[in-house]
């Protein structure tokens, strides 16, 4: 244990950048993760049956505007063009929201 700079206790979003980042300057980093597999909330596995990704916390939806945070994020994966919306009806209207 001596030879660790930095303990990050999970493997989400953050903890795994953060780690991926710090490791770049040398330093010795230990995730901790309780489940048994990285990712966090953003994890996905698939359907025994169709083989289809099976989103097993909810459904997680990327987005940022900063042009730095999406090419970091580009190196490491591919991202389709879903575009996210949300309707309601409210007395008899359909709205988007928000």
């Amino acid at each position: 244990m001596r030879e660790i700079n930095i303990v990050i206790i999970g493997s989400g979003f953050f903890g795994s950048t953060i780690a991926r980042v710090l490791a770049q300057f040398g330093l010795k980093v230990l995730i901790l993760e309780r489940r048994n597999h990285i990712g966090g909330n953003a994890w996905s596995e698939p359907d025994a049956e169709t083989g289809i990704d099976v989103h097993k916390y909810g459904s997680h939806i990327f987005h940022t505007d900063n042009e730095q945070v999406w090419k970091f994020i580009n190196q490491f994966t591919e991202f389709n063009e879903y575009r996210h919306s949300v309707w309601t009806t409210y007395e008899d209207q359909v709205y988007s929201m928000p």
